[in-house]
């Protein structure tokens, strides 16, 4: 019995070594890495020149307008005003009542940017 639990580890053995030597005999080669750039230097024009437009018919996309609630937010953050009430937000501007050092004020507010166009104290 022990001869043949002998011979199973020393045929292992001898398998495990030709598989060792024979992945050392058989490695890839070195590889070679080739690269090629192109470079191209042009002098044309890009795009359309001069007086050239989009064409008859073309409507360009509206820009985007902030929500009323986000005008609102730029006028506390950014501008310091408080206790701010919207009345209309509709359109290119919106309008909110607001507070500002103590004193009211009407605030007309663009609805594309949160830039103020007016404000009239109240």
């Amino acid at each position: 019995m022990k001869s043949t639990a002998m011979s199973f580890t020393k045929s292992t053995l001898i398998a495990a070594a030709v598989v060792a030597t024979s992945l050392v005999a058989f490695q890839p080669a070195d590889a070679e890495a080739k690269v090629q750039f192109n470079f191209v230097i042009s002098t044309a024009p890009v795009g359309p020149g001069p007086g050239v437009g989009p064409g008859p018919g073309h409507v360009a996309p509206a820009p985007h307008r902030l929500s009323c609630k986000t005008v609102r937010h730029i006028l506390r953050n950014k501008y310091g005003f408080y206790k701010i009430k919207a009345f209309d937000c509709k359109g290119k501007s919106y309008w909110y009542f607001a507070k500002y050092q103590g004193q009211g004020f009407k605030v007309k507010v663009s609805s594309f940017n949160g830039k103020i166009i007016r404000q009239i104290p109240i």
